[in-house]
């Protein structure tokens, strides 16, 4: 009780997650937003690229900076927890053989549950 620091309800209105969304589109990643469909317990996205692996990987880089970064407990990918309890999973392989992140936000965030596989462009 009384003062304190108060942990993550101390921290801005702005989470970290919402914070390292903004910066990545402005990095490109912009396409991410236009392409969502719904699911029974994410948001889905599928983004094209001449490199999936690549741009998912880059793509993780973007939204987990600043996380604690560390593989998933079945070797089959990693994880990066942010400070506002927000996690970024990347798999470089998924059921369907694409590349996958998947975005948890932090528990009450206005933020989807988001899954994005990202597929080899065939058009280029």
């Amino acid at each position: 009780m009384g003062g304190g620091s108060g942990g993550m309800r101390g921290e801005s209105q702005t989470s970290h997650l919402e914070t390292n969304l903004k910066k990545a589109a402005s990095q490109g990643f912009s396409h991410v937003s236009s392409s969502l469909n719904s699911s029974r317990t994410y948001l889905v996205a599928r983004v094209s690229s001449q490199e999936p692996l690549r741009a998912a990987e880059s793509y993780f880089k973007a939204l987990g900076k600043g996380g604690n970064v560390a593989q998933l407990a079945n070797g089959k990918g990693l994880t990066a927890k942010l400070k506002d309890g927000s996690r970024i999973v990347f798999r470089p392989s998924s059921r369907d053989g694409s590349p996958v992140i998947e975005i948890h936000p932090f528990r009450g965030s206005t933020i989807s549950r988001l899954k994005i596989h990202f597929v080899k462009d065939e058009n280029g």
